[in-house]
């Protein structure tokens, strides 16, 4: 029992010899288990670090007329005691409405075109803090209109552009710009050398804020330039997108859609999405060799996806299609897989054409459906392009000599060519029922599987 109240009072004078530091009282709730940080933070339902240094918010997108900042602050195994915040460069500093959870809500009526210095302090119940540093945060609420704003900022980016000005183009491309930065600005480099007397005028369609704090913009545009390879003159029209980014220096593009009115000359990689079209209009874009032209909106956006081509290659090969000992039995080919195959009957069924001899010449036999073009002999190397197929003929059977050179349109919609570099006849005499002998017709093809008429 001495023993006992020995101890007591050891600790009772203990207590006196070493006060209890002032955030004792934090103990009560127990140990943290970790560092205290910040999950998550909002500033007005825009991402908190986002917003960068110095973020202005416009008094038009203030429904309420307040600022608002949410966040949850999280700790180990511990739990979060408080949140303060300051708007005044902690010079004071205010609770903030705190949830079990962490979660937690601050809001206040700023003054239009002052400026507040943030920063949040979250306290778990072990007196632990955040890294309240890294919170910093610079606004300003400005009584512009924003759609005047993001107009401003539209024009000076035409006027760089049009004066051929990369690096003032590029200072209002925002730091987070959601393509490649760099590319952008050697794609707008590029397009300076391509094009000549460049001309836009357009009109806004839309403005809309999004909950990440950023400004959506439709706009309807008209543009002419001047090709530098060629010297002709382009006009396109459409309706293309840029979302812009808030910051300090106003807005600032964060990102741009097909069909871009800048950095055409690496699509693929500037743009991020298209704004699809409903007239296929003619489209301004700029081929992988430097080369300008207009394309139907359809074809361009094919093009910029094949990285400034506008068709893929065209596949080919050499097959030999043999009629054997019987009248109608012959081969097909496909083009479409480069298949041969053996039919029976007058006329192919499953491949696309069918090749027999007639009088110890080819006879060449379309699926129903085919037409055909007469290109005349020569190599089918050389044919970069087929006409149209509203030139060509209906798919009647028809004898045709060595190396004559046929355009194809296909029951499918695609091109194709064909030619007879040789065939094979076992000498007999012909009848009205054909030949009674093998026949042996080698063929060269090509077929274009993206539907273009490019066979280059």
């Amino acid at each position: 029992m001495k023993k006992i109240t020995l101890v007591l009072l050891l600790l009772i004078s203990s207590m006196f010899l070493f006060p209890a530091p002032s955030s004792a009282k934090w103990w009560l709730f127990g140990k943290s288990g970790g560092e205290v940080g910040i999950a998550y933070l909002y500033l007005n339902n825009m991402s908190y670090e986002e917003a960068g240094r110095k973020a202005v918010l416009f008094k038009e997108s203030m429904a309420d007329g307040l600022i608002h900042i949410k966040g949850k602050a999280a700790v180990g195994k511990g739990t979060i005691g408080s949140v303060r915040v300051t708007v005044d460069n902690k010079e004071n500093w205010q609770e903030a409405k705190l949830a079990d959870n962490g979660t937690f809500e601050f809001s206040f009526k700023p003054d239009i075109d002052k400026s507040y210095v943030f920063y949040i302090e979250a306290t778990d119940t072990a007196g632990k803090v955040n890294d309240v540093e890294a919170t910093r945060k610079e606004v300003v609420v400005s009584q512009q209109n924003f759609t005047q704003a993001v107009k401003e900022a539209l024009d000076k980016m035409i006027a760089a552009y049009a004066a051929e000005d990369p690096s003032a183009f590029m200072a209002l491309v925002s730091e987070d710009f959601s393509g490649d930065k760099v590319m952008l600005d050697r794609a707008i480099r590029s397009d300076f050398s391509v094009f000549d007397n460049i001309q836009l005028t357009y009109a806004i369609n839309a403005v809309v804020a999004d909950a990440k704090g950023r400004i959506a913009v439709s706009i309807q545009f008209n543009r002419s330039v001047v090709s530098s390879k060629s010297g002709s003159a382009l006009t396109d029209r459409g309706t293309t997108e840029f979302i812009f980014s808030m910051g300090e220096k106003g807005p600032q593009v964060y990102s741009m859609k097909n069909p871009l009115i800048f950095g055409l000359s690496d699509a693929q990689n500037v743009a991020q999405g298209t704004v699809q079209s409903t007239t296929n209009g003619p489209t301004l874009v700029v081929g992988s060799t430097g080369d300008a032209q207009t394309l139907p909106f359809k074809d361009a956006i094919s093009f910029i996806n094949n990285g400034g081509s506008t068709t893929t290659p065209p596949e080919s090969g050499t097959v030999t299609l043999t009629q054997r000992n019987i009248v109608n039995d012959f081969d097909t080919l496909e083009f479409s897989s480069g298949s041969v195959q053996g039919e029976a009957g007058l006329h192919p069924v499953t491949g696309d054409i069918g090749a027999k001899c007639a009088c110890n010449h080819p006879l060449i036999i379309f699926k129903d459906g085919m037409k055909h073009k007469d290109l005349g002999a020569g190599s089918i190397d050389s044919i970069t392009e087929v006409p149209d197929e509203s030139t060509y003929s209906g798919g009647d059977d028809i004898n045709i000599a060595e190396d004559e050179i046929f355009a194809l349109y296909l029951p499918n919609g695609k091109y194709a060519l064909f030619r007879v570099s040789s065939s094979t006849f076992i000498a007999a005499p012909c009848g009205p029922g054909g030949c009674s002998n093998p026949a042996h017709i080698v063929m060269q093809y090509k077929y274009q599987p993206d539907g273009s008429k490019n066979f280059n």
